[in-house]
């Protein structure tokens, strides 16, 4: 089961409403961590099991590595042993190394539902805080298991520290007001991914079929804008959903998404996208190895190695670990050209063209494939445009020019540009009817869509 299901919509979100609603204050966690394994447990016993193992065993974890260094020992051992199982899990299941084990317990939906890349982020990120003193370890099951399981955050999270997530936890406001900012926030994440991400599928589908020789240049940079724009509305739906379904808790994420394309450089959009998995790194590896030297070569050589850690933990294969190496050098090199003029006329246009390369090589299973297309886009077969290109833009060119538009904050800043208190509130107002029209919409359109699902099993 995952946010944009009807069964979800329609059965579990308002019965798990209802139950953590009437539960006494005392037992709100305890009906949350319950609701979460329920939750789970839609994509299998086994997968259930595995669950509550895992969190069971960083329960452990952060105690064994409390204990030790409470009692002056080598905590160091203890953090090492439990971060291997955590990290050596995540590397056994992402890579199928085991095809016997990956059809036992259903691996492709171990990724998709449980997102187990960033649930082992956020358990390895609790153990190394408790081993640097940055915390103690918790002690109850149950807010400890929420902030593993818990369900409006298991799939995208966002990664947070466990001192931030307790804060947020302590500071619950359930109301009416948080109810319905939960409601709107959660249908703009099922807008993105069903009315936005699902057809832009399609269309990178369609391109995607056809025989790279056979693909003419302007279809080919179709497919290409039409997959990040996918992969974008696919993530940060899901990622809205998620922070939607909390807020009707009365839990307050932060933002995983602020609108990262269209930016004017490559360094505003790497701290805009996916923005705690990509701080979670800068945190916990690039600092920390940073600070071991002064010598500034060094320095820029981690940060490219870690933008290419960041690559591989998306993809886990070549082609994510070489994406992400060469967005760590073109970083580098925006830094070096960032003081010549010529970079504030041509920003925006720059980093998107990169981007769009960049997502081709990110979406391809092998190098040679990926360059490929790339060549397709450069006038490999010779031809600019045919007749697949003219049916696409047909069909699909009115959706490209919206999904661009709200990708992009030109609404929200003409809106605070504008500064009238009375179209606010205009469409404050109409705000119920406009979120009612999407769940009709996104109802008739769930009952045959789905597609763009598969972007995430591919990472």
């Amino acid at each position: 089961m995952i946010y944009s299901s009807l069964i979800f919509i329609y059965a579990f979100l308002p019965l798990s409403l209802l139950a953590h609603k009437i539960a006494p204050a005392k037992y709100k966690e305890l009906v949350l961590l319950i609701l979460s394994l329920v939750f789970i447990s839609f994509s299998g016993l086994a997968v259930l099991v595995f669950a509550i193992a895992y969190a069971a065993l960083n329960y452990s974890g952060g105690l064994v590595i409390q204990r030790a260094k409470d009692a002056k020992g080598l905590s160091v051992i203890p953090l090492t042993a439990f971060l291997s199982a955590d990290i050596g899990i995540m590397i056994l299941l992402r890579s199928r190394i085991l095809t016997g084990l990956s059809g036992v317990i259903g691996l492709h939906r171990i990724l998709c539902p449980l997102g187990l890349s960033l649930v082992t982020l956020s358990a390895a990120g609790y153990l190394m805080d408790i081993y640097f003193g940055r915390q103690r370890a918790e002690k109850d099951m149950v807010r400890f298991g929420l902030f593993i399981l818990m369900f409006p955050k298991i799939i995208m999270g966002p990664v947070l520290t466990y001192n931030r997530y307790a804060r947020i936890m302590d500071k619950r406001s359930q109301s009416a007001e948080a109810l319905g900012a939960g409601l709107t926030l959660f249908m703009k994440g099922l807008a993105k991914k069903v009315l936005a991400a699902d057809n832009l599928y399609m269309l990178y589908s369609a391109v995607n079929g056809v025989k790279v020789k056979e693909l003419t240049a302007l279809t080919a940079w179709t497919g290409a804008v039409a997959y990040v724009l996918c992969l974008y509305f696919t993530l940060s739906g899901f990622a809205d959903m998620g922070a939607g379904t909390a807020r009707c808790f009365g839990y307050t994420f932060p933002d995983s998404f602020r609108y990262p394309l269209f930016s004017s450089r490559l360094g505003y959009f790497a701290t805009k996208w996916h923005i705690q998995p990509v701080r979670w790194f800068v945190r916990y590896i690039e600092r920390p190895l940073q600070k071991l030297t002064s010598h500034r070569w060094l320095q820029a050589l981690i940060s490219v190695s870690v933008c290419g850690i960041i690559g591989f933990w998306y993809r886990f294969n070549t082609n994510g670990l070489l994406c992400g190496l060469i967005f760590g050098l073109l970083l580098l090199i925006e830094r070096f050209l960032s003081g010549f003029k010529i970079m504030k006329p041509t920003g925006v246009m720059y980093t998107s063209v990169l981007i769009i390369l960049l997502g081709v090589l990110f979406s391809g299973n092998t190098v040679s494939s990926s360059m490929r297309f790339i060549g397709a886009m450069t006038g490999s077969s010779r031809e600019l445009a045919d007749s697949l290109t003219v049916y696409l833009l047909r069909s699909y060119s009115v959706l490209l020019l919206i999904a661009m538009y709200a990708s992009s904050d030109l609404l929200r800043t003409m809106l605070i540009r504008s500064g009238s208190a009375k179209l606010r509130s205009v469409l404050t107002g109409a705000r119920p009817v406009i979120v009612l029209l999407l769940l009709i919409s996104c109802t008739a359109l769930m009952s045959y869509s789905g597609s763009s699902d598969m972007i995430l099993l591919r990472l």
